[in-house]
């Protein structure tokens, strides 16, 4: 059984303090850590993607 969640990182950049959102997944049984993706701002179509790159990698033997 795994869990994911985010949470934001603020980052200093060229062009100033930018916040990014930190993608993680957590695996309950061993408390194992993922970083599954980091983005400016999170949309619809990234988050459909990160999905569909989960499942493929679960489901390999």
């Amino acid at each position: 059984m795994v869990a994911t969640d985010f949470f934001t990182a603020e980052v200093w950049t060229a062009r100033g303090l930018n916040r990014y959102h930190v993608l993680f997944v957590i695996r309950l049984a061993t408390r194992e850590v993922k970083l599954v993706g980091i983005i400016p701002e999170p949309n619809n179509g990234w988050m459909n993607q990160i999905a569909r790159n989960i499942i493929s990698i679960r489901m390999k033997p």
